[in-house]
């Protein structure tokens, strides 16, 4: 669980919000770095904005959520829906639990089959098909075909609750 967030009171004291472009702006100057008006984050080394309130540091996104609803998602996660750390739109936004979030994730970079899940064994000279979904591997079958491994792949992403950009490049 992450630390409790400030109060959405507290967030409209220290930040204005836009959902059309997704900033956080500060209202009340922090600091001689800090200026009114200045977008709230700098980028982690994951891509994530992150800000420090009263020496606590926080994601952006966290506290947007906050700020917009005024319920702290404890145990859950603000997925970004389109991959992108730096889009807090709050249509981009969405609560998820963690087994939830890992089915929007974006290709790995080591793929090399094109689709996640799908990969070529050598050894059967057959693409193979596989998931995981809630820490549990899915053997889904072998295919001749790329194509059609791919379409099992994507007929189990569909059974087992996987959102439509999983496995995206981006």
């Amino acid at each position: 669980m992450s630390k409790p967030l400030p109060s959405k009171e507290e967030l409209h004291e220290l930040f204005d919000y836009s959902d059309e472009t997704g900033e956080l702006t500060w209202k009340v100057q922090q600091s001689k770095r800090i200026k009114i008006g200045q977008e709230a984050g700098t980028p982690s080394r994951k891509g994530y904005l992150r800000t420090r309130i009263k020496n606590s540091t926080y994601t952006v996104h966290r506290l947007i959520w906050m700020w917009y609803y005024g319920e702290d998602p404890k145990y859950l996660e603000v997925d970004h829906i389109n991959g992108n750390r730096k889009d807090n739109r709050i249509i981009n936004l969405r609560l998820v639990t963690s087994a939830d979030n890992s089915k929007n994730m974006k290709r790995r970079h080591n793929n090399t089959s094109g689709v996640t899940g799908v990969y070529f064994n050598k050894e059967k000279k057959k693409w193979r098909a596989h998931l995981k979904n809630n820490y549990k591997y899915f053997h889904i079958g072998y295919y001749e075909d790329w194509f059609e491994a791919v379409c099992a792949r994507k007929s189990a992403e569909n059974r087992h609750g996987f959102h439509p950009n999983h496995g995206r490049i981006k």
